[in-house]
């Protein structure tokens, strides 16, 4: 009987190079490559004896690619890419080629910043770069229109861009063990079903958060909060809403601004996200102002005061202001 290390051994160079065209020959006939766990550090060299260009799923995880190999990009009728668990520490801009790309695994690598390339991919649904080095996710993350589902659990993050705000497909978001401490207002605008932002060092909910009317699943365990206090938060997402709401409607009494649902749901649809935008908004006065009037009078109304009373207040302001002036400018020469 031959030993372990023998040479029928089914680990042999012979029986791996065997298994490895097997892998090519079915990645050709199913359009689907399958190259996990083989401990490669380079593209198979002899890929290029088989048509792969159709491939729609690679799965090259548990390798140890330190880049993303250049005859993946070439697969432009890719759709799932898998890159889970390898040395991975920059991605080349040739990976913006594929744009039918859907699913991208890039967890468990040593990334330390999300690049352009990531967010030119139009068509990506779902994007994981969970178990990495990043210290910050980019502004361009808003462009990704058609993102679902994004998982940046176990890394560095100290804050988010506002343009998170954007993405209005999303509906799970994962930031598990980060270093946040706090949220951008703008993170309230998503309509998400999952949010998961435990083991962070957030103190502070915005009362915004509240709004997310579609969430289910909120986990906010191993964070210092204070408001709302942690034991609350324990309790779940009806009790947190609940503070939210009570601890705004303390903040709207000394403010006198209304912040309901409704139009907390106005105002983002009414976000200006280009400077084209800005400059519509400006073209249009009379609509803009007289929504402006409206809230204005509305809010005097609920302290008491009306517009009217208003502009004889005004009035009465400018007139001392112009008087003071005059004073000063006919003592002017008398002082000289």
């Amino acid at each position: 009987m031959a030993g372990a290390g023998g040479p029928h051994s089914s680990n042999s160079p012979c029986n791996l190079s065997r298994s490895l065209d097997r892998i090519l020959v079915d990645a050709q006939a199913t359009c689907e490559l399958k190259l996990s766990g083989r401990k490669l550090k380079e593209y198979p060299k002899g890929a290029a004896k088989y048509n792969l260009s159709d491939t729609v799923v690679a799965d090259l995880s548990k390798n140890r690619f330190s880049e993303v190999p250049a005859e993946v990009t070439d697969y432009t009728s890719l759709e799932q890419l898998n890159l889970y668990q390898n040395v991975i520490k920059h991605l080349s801009d040739s990976l913006a080629a594929l744009q039918s790309l859907t699913h991208l695994i890039l967890s468990r690598n040593q990334l330390s910043v999300v690049p352009g390339c990531v967010c030119a991919l139009a068509a990506l649904r779902v994007l994981d770069v969970s178990g990495n080095r990043l210290v910050s996710l980019p502004e361009e993350v808003g462009h990704l229109r058609n993102l679902m589902e994004l998982n940046a659990s176990y890394n560095q993050l100290a804050h988010l861009p506002p343009a998170l705000g954007e993405l209005d497909t999303l509906r799970s978001l994962n930031l598990r063990r980060n270093l946040l401490q706090t949220l951008p207002p703008e993170l309230c605008f998503l309509r998400l079903v999952f949010m998961d932002l435990s083991c962070n060092r957030i103190a502070t909910l915005p009362t915004e958060l509240r709004f997310m009317s579609s969430l289910i699943s909120l986990t906010l365990d191993n964070n210092p909060l204070q408001h709302p206090p942690a034991n609350l938060c324990m309790r779940g997402r009806v009790h947190i809403f609940k503070w939210l709401e009570m601890a705004a409607a303390k903040e709207d009494k000394k403010r006198g601004i209304l912040t309901t649902e409704a139009e907390f749901r106005k105002l983002q649809l009414r976000k200006p996200s280009s400077c084209t935008d800005f400059r519509e908004v400006e073209e249009s006065p009379s609509e803009v102002n007289k929504e402006n009037l409206d809230a204005l009078d509305s809010t005097l109304a609920n302290v008491g005061w009306s517009l009217p009373l208003l502009h004889c207040v005004v009035a009465v302001v400018v007139v001392v202001l112009v008087a003071y002036v005059c004073e000063r400018v006919l003592r002017s020469p008398t002082q000289a």
